[in-house]
């Protein structure tokens, strides 16, 4: 295709809004969006402005979240609404509104009492405690919810808390959590009592009411390895590397504490190769302990051999092979 021209050109010819649509393609291919990309999104934005001019909406001027909403219906109940389109939608009305054609958003501030409860503490974790924006959004929904909950037809009487409301209500959250956001949970509800004890919204400091999530990832048996595990991980060791013959060496001690950890068989279930690999790993160890002694004995040997420099031969063996008797 070439640069100027528009992708899904016979969606766009006629449309009530071609002319925004252009432009907004336009705005597509300086942003990096390829063809078949701006296509998909075209042949949309030309059934909204179809879709527009039956209902009699056909300005651009008088889009609205509103009227995307419906035309989003519209769209779910022709089963032709694909993954992405919304986002679509509401990427044409921000370009709308950001070339003029739509004026800006009015947003009403909330002035409930739940609101001014949650700002002042949204500030409070902004300002001073510094903490990062994920983290404010986790602590500020779970305050929302339990307050919401406690006080579903208000008003926040905030003194008539008591320390059954936290517990009974972490107790039936933390059924459908995980440990770990459970503990999110937890952590925020100390973080929000203890601002509102600060502030003197509470007369007692609620923090301290707040269950902790138990977490006993140790608390089970210390597991082992069978003794046929043993000897796969002995078979892995390429012995004939330096390197893996001392892997092999400490796998060979490991595996002769972890074989005496594996609870032994009894009775006539008993494994019939229990037994022999209890003995194999007992020679492993008086092979190596053996092999020990013989580096000891030869670091021995050295040692005289160095120190008895400048004497005769036969006073230079002491020591390794025994006393030398004389001929005489």
């Amino acid at each position: 295709m070439r640069g100027s021209s528009v992708p899904g050109k016979k969606h766009v010819q006629g449309n009530p809004l071609e002319f925004h649509l252009r432009m907004f393609a336009a705005a597509l291919r300086e942003a990096g969006y390829r063809d078949r990309a701006m296509c998909s999104k075209l042949r949309l934005l030309a059934d909204l402005g179809h879709w527009l001019k039956r209902t009699g909406q056909s300005l651009a001027s008088n889009l609205e979240e509103h009227l995307l909403e419906a035309f989003v219906k519209h769209k779910q109940r022709m089963q032709q609404m694909h993954r992405g389109d919304s986002k679509t939608l509401q990427q044409f009305l921000a370009h709308l509104r950001k070339t003029g054609v739509v004026s800006s958003r009015k947003l009403i501030p909330d002035q409930s009492p739940l609101a001014r409860i949650l700002v002042c503490y949204e500030q409070h974790l902004l300002l001073e405690r510094r903490l990062a924006s994920a983290t404010v959004f986790n602590y500020l929904s779970f305050a929302r919810k339990f307050l919401v909950e406690r006080f579903p037809e208000g008003p926040f009487l905030l003194n008539e808390l008591r320390a059954s409301d936290i517990s009974d209500f972490v107790l039936r959250c933390c059924r459908g959590m995980s440990v770990g956001t459970a503990q999110i949970m937890t952590t925020a509800f100390r973080s929000f009592f203890r601002f509102l004890f600060q502030k003197g919204e509470l007369q007692a400091n609620l923090a301290a009411c707040v269950p902790s999530v138990a977490d006993r990832r140790l608390s089970t048996v210390p597991k082992y390895l069978t003794p046929e595990a043993v000897e796969l991980v002995l078979k892995a060791s390429n012995r004939s590397t330096a390197i893996g013959r001392r892997d092999y060496a400490g796998c060979g001690e490991s595996g002769s504490a972890t074989t005496s950890v594996a609870p032994s068989p009894i009775g006539a279930n008993a494994h019939p190769d229990h037994e022999s690999a209890a003995c194999t790993s007992d020679e492993r160890r008086l092979l190596l302990e053996e092999k020990a002694v013989q580096r000891k004995r030869a670091s021995t040997v050295r040692k005289v051999s160095v120190s008895s420099l400048g004497r005769s031969p036969p006073a230079r063996v002491v020591g390794a092979t025994g006393p030398y008797e004389s001929d005489d």
